[in-house]
C-alpha cells in the first residue's frame, strides 16, 4: 500500500494533489458540495478539504475504521498524535482546549463530539467516541490567527 504525507498536501490546490494522488492510490474520491471539495483515500484513512478557493485547509485522518474510511497507518497517526483516546490527548496536548458536542440532525446519526486545540500553528479537531473515549479522527488545519 502506498503511503503518503499529509501534510505535504496541506495549502496546495486540490486538483493539482488528484492529479499527483490518482497514480499513487488504488481508491480515491473526488467530490464538490457547493463550494466545498473534498478528495477522500479511503483505504488510507485520509479526507483532503478544501473550501472555495480550491486550496486544502484541512486534513482529516481516522485513527479507527469509520465513515468508509479504514484506519490510517500509525505511522501517519503519530505525527500528530500519539493518544488513542481523548483522556489522553487532553494531557498530551497541554489539557486547553475548547468543547465540540455532538449535534443531532434529524434522519441522520449524531455527529461526534469533538476537542479543538490550538498547538503551535496548527489547530486540532479531535473527535471522539462519547462511550469509549476512542478518537475516531483527527482535523487538521493551520491556525490562521498566528
Amino acid at each position: 500500500m502506498t503511503t503518503i504525507t499529509p501534510d505535504d498536501y496541506l495549502n496546495g490546490d486540490i486538483i493539482a494533489a488528484l492529479k499527483i494522488l490518482r497514480s499513487l492510490v488504488e481508491i480515491i474520491e473526488y467530490q464538490k458540495i457547493e463550494s466545498d471539495e473534498f478528495l477522500k483515500l479511503p483505504e488510507l484513512g485520509i479526507c483532503f478539504h478544501a473550501d472555495h478557493s480550491g486550496e486544502i485547509s484541512g486534513i482529516r485522518i481516522y485513527l479507527k475504521e469509520a465513515d468508509g474510511f479504514f484506519a490510517a497507518e500509525d505511522r501517519i497517526v503519530n505525527n500528530y498524535l500519539l493518544s488513542r483516546s481523548i483522556a489522553e490527548a487532553t494531557i498530551e496536548l497541554g489539557g486547553i482546549y475548547k468543547d465540540i458536542p455532538s449535534i443531532r440532525i434529524p434522519c441522520m446519526p449524531n455527529t461526534h463530539p469533538a476537542r479543538k486545540f490550538s498547538i503551535n500553528s496548527k489547530l486540532y479537531n479531535i473527535y471522539y467516541e462519547t462511550e469509549s473515549n476512542e478518537i475516531i479522527s483527527i482535523v487538521i488545519r493551520d491556525n490562521i490567527s498566528t
